[in-house]
């Protein structure tokens, strides 16, 4: 456990544009947070149907870049925790999006160092 601290640590204060230790789970961190923002910017125009809207957007990103993302050889899981990352962007829309977003990007990042490479 202490040896997965040092290493998130020594990320975090890796320069931008150098490889640490953990680029790739830092990397699918950002992708989170992007899915997240662009979730949150769809669902300024709704109101209380907001979680409807947030499932149909996020089916409408899994249809429109996923399901391509799988005819190239794209993995399963990463389009379903895009999507989802979509979903609860939309679903929480642009107040509480800093606070999901900062939970669900710090739990990718973490996810992704744990599965390595």
């Amino acid at each position: 456990m202490m040896r997965f601290i040092h290493q998130m640590i020594a990320e975090l204060r890796t320069p931008s544009g150098q490889v640490g230790p953990l680029s790739q789970a830092y990397g699918r961190g950002a992708v989170a947070a992007w899915h997240m923002m662009l979730g949150a910017v769809a669902a300024l125009p709704m109101g209380d149907l907001q979680w409807l809207y947030g499932l149909l957007v996020a089916l409408a990103y899994w249809i429109v870049k996923e399901t391509g993302d799988l005819r190239r050889g794209g993995d399963f899981a990463d389009g379903l925790e895009d999507a989802a990352c979509v979903y609860l962007g939309t679903f929480c829309g642009p107040l509480w999006w800093p606070a999901v977003a900062l939970a669900s990007t710090g739990y990718v990042f973490v996810m992704g160092a744990r599965s390595g490479p």
